[in-house]
């Protein structure tokens, strides 16, 4: 659809505190304006803000947690009903994050993860004749292990599970589109010192 410069300004007010030796609490507040020269619908001006917090519960266990408000500057184009030029961005995206590592031994590893994001998302068609509006949320499992058999080597494998489901706004048409997905991977580091 051709480029579209923008300009984005953000003023950040940020906070870290450790309450104790083990535990982690940060902070962020942001106003945030995003100005684009050539599709004005996706313009943003509001807040957003992050505030993530970890602490090891034991010796072996670190818990996590992540709140996060953001815009999203995700763009894509597809056909939509004979429209040719349909284009869909996502506004502003509402994250929960949870994890959980765990130190098995000195050698072996394993963590997991539960996600949940919302997207507002909006949907030009036909260059800007008919907007829609709407949203999707994600949830995602994450599992993986970790062996360290030597201090220069590690191998691991991570198993995650996706799920997205999308509702209509006000205009009635769904907008973006749900899936599933699963994938596994597993990787091997040497470091030469």
């Amino acid at each position: 659809t051709g480029t579209d410069p923008y300009d984005r300004r953000d003023l950040d007010l940020t906070a870290n505190w450790d309450p104790s030796a083990l535990t982690n609490v940060y902070a962020r507040l942001s106003h945030s304006q995003t100005d684009h020269d050539q599709q004005p619908q996706r313009n943003f001006s509001g807040f957003t803000g992050e505030l993530r917090g970890s602490t090891r519960a034991t010796g072996k266990l670190k818990l996590s947690t992540r709140l996060s408000r953001d815009t999203g500057q995700s763009y894509s184009t597809f056909d939509f009903s004979g429209f040719t030029s349909a284009a869909e961005f996502n506004r502003t995206t509402t994250a929960l994050r949870f994890g959980a590592d765990y130190d098995f031994s000195a050698k072996i590893a394993f963590n997991a993860s539960v996600d949940h994001a919302r997207r507002n998302l909006s949907s030009v068609l036909g260059n800007a004749l008919v907007s829609l509006d709407g949203s999707d949320r994600t949830n995602t499992l994450a599992l993986g292990a970790r062996w360290t058999p030597i201090r220069a080597a590690q191998l691991g494998c991570d198993l995650t599970r996706e799920q997205r489901s999308a509702s209509a706004g006000s205009s009635g048409v769904t907008v973006g589109r749900g899936y599933g997905s699963t994938g596994f991977s597993c990787f091997g580091q040497l470091v030469l010192q």
